[in-house]
């Protein structure tokens, strides 16, 4: 155990290659860590090899793009589309009709899913002693989006073989996720904390974030994280910012799609337990407007990480997919890690503004088309200020007291997207527009 590895770890390891059939046998154990400080081992013992014994050596299930979620919401889900459990004969003999069942149930115990496959990367059913082969699926489940689910997923392998040390051969805790309202997340739970301020080379403004992909438009109002800092953060006036980027399509770089005020560390964070905390984004009516695509829920470390430390929860112990999953900005220039997966959690609204009880009701407002050419028509919008805005916030039509029905001429805009307001009073209808040429 370490001080990121809290809870022990069974391992074993086949020595017959070059211990068997030897008068003397030394065994010498070697531990490297980036930065643990202390390991301990327990047990160990030197026992006869089994003939048959397949070993899962990981289970991992990956939903579209990559890595896993915890929690999805509803509107900007993604399917499972992939089961992988990495397999090795730690067995003198072969084995063969290697095989993999999933199952996935919901949270009345309901099976939603069960699919057996003899697929594997090989091509092949059969595993030699010691030999190392993965077995996959690739069937999708896509989860049930019109309510809030619990879904529970297990993973086991088999063979024609009686296998003699079957503790191994399925999941040990089931994996479960959440569907959500409104809220999106990879880490199932913090076994870890990270900090900018770990690592070297590290300056103020550096970045730690966690990669999502949504699918679809949406709102997004604030980050969830589960922050603890030290004495020196408070004394120093340490802040951290939540901020999303989003993907530049042209460099592929990360591009600020919006942030938060700088929050501040107080007393309460510097409790060794640490705590929950959520960071609203300053919101502008168009900014908080996402289009979807890749995403990093990012949180900017403002402060000096030679002198201050705020870390936060994250997780290493699943088989995340860490290098599509956390990025982490050095000084300017971004690295994976595999350190952990940060528990950030990105929350959107979906919520229909409420409106007034007057001739316009936002509801009933349309937009269309999208994608649109040379006109936009904006329906139901009597009395209201109509504006368009280029994605840099730049004010590029202005429509006052709009009638009933309302042609907008966009045909001397340039092809891109763009966000038109209609704004009456408090309600507000606000919908993001393609226009191609």
């Amino acid at each position: 155990m370490t001080q990121s590895v809290t809870e022990e770890e069974p391992f074993k390891v086949n020595i017959s290659a070059t211990a068997a059939n030897q008068p003397t046998v030394h065994i010498r154990i070697r531990w490297a860590g980036n930065w643990e400080y202390a390991w301990m081992f327990d047990d160990i013992a030197v026992v006869e090899g089994a003939n048959y014994d397949l070993v899962g050596q990981a289970w991992i299930p990956t939903f579209y793009g990559y890595g896993w979620y915890s929690v999805m919401p509803k509107s900007n889900h993604t399917p499972l589309t992939l089961f992988q459990v990495p397999v090795f004969n730690n067995g003198a003999q072969d084995l063969t009709g290697l095989n993999m069942t999933v199952t996935i149930d919901d949270e009345t115990a309901t099976q939603v899913y069960n699919e057996t496959t003899i697929t594997t990367i090989s091509g092949s059913q059969d595993l030699v002693s010691s030999g190392l082969d993965t077995l996959y699926n690739d069937v999708p489940f896509d989860p049930d989006t019109t309510a809030v689910h619990t879904y529970t997923v297990n993973m086991s392998i088999a063979m024609n073989e009686t296998d003699e040390s079957p503790a191994d051969n399925a999941l040990a805790t089931p994996y479960s996720f959440q569907i959500t309202d409104s809220t999106i997340g990879r880490a199932n739970a913090i076994d870890r904390w990270l900090s900018t301020a770990y690592y070297s080379g590290t300056i103020s403004g550096d970045v730690f974030g966690t990669i999502v992909y949504l699918p679809n438009p949406d709102t997004v109002s604030s980050m969830d994280l589960f922050l603890k800092a030290d004495a020196a953060a408070l004394a120093n006036g340490a802040s951290v910012t939540a901020t999303l980027y989003s993907v530049d399509p042209g460099t592929g770089a990360w591009v600020e799609v919006i942030s938060s005020d700088p929050y501040d560390i107080t007393a309460a964070d510097t409790a060794s337990a640490g705590h929950w905390v959520n960071i609203p984004y300053v919101t502008d009516g168009f900014s908080e407007i996402i289009s979807g695509g890749w995403y990093l829920i990012g949180l900017v470390a403002n402060y000096d990480p030679a002198s201050s430390v705020v870390a936060f929860g994250a997780e290493q112990a699943f088989p995340h997919d860490f290098q599509n999953s956390v990025n982490l900005s050095v000084n300017g220039t971004w690295y994976y890690t595999s350190s952990g997966v940060p528990a950030f959690y990105l929350n959107m609204k979906h919520a229909p503004v409420a409106t007034s009880a007057n001739t316009y009701n936002q509801a009933q407002v349309s937009i269309y088309p999208n994608p649109a050419n040379t006109e936009i028509h904006i329906d139901n919008a009597s009395g209201a200020t109509i504006y368009v805005y280029n994605l840099t916030g730049q004010n590029v039509v202005t429509l006052e007291n709009a009638n009933k029905f309302n042609t907008v001429n966009v045909s001397d805009l340039p092809a891109g997207s763009y966000i038109v307001k209609v704004v009456n009073n408090n309600d507000v209808k606000t919908q993001k527009i393609n226009i191609v040429k």
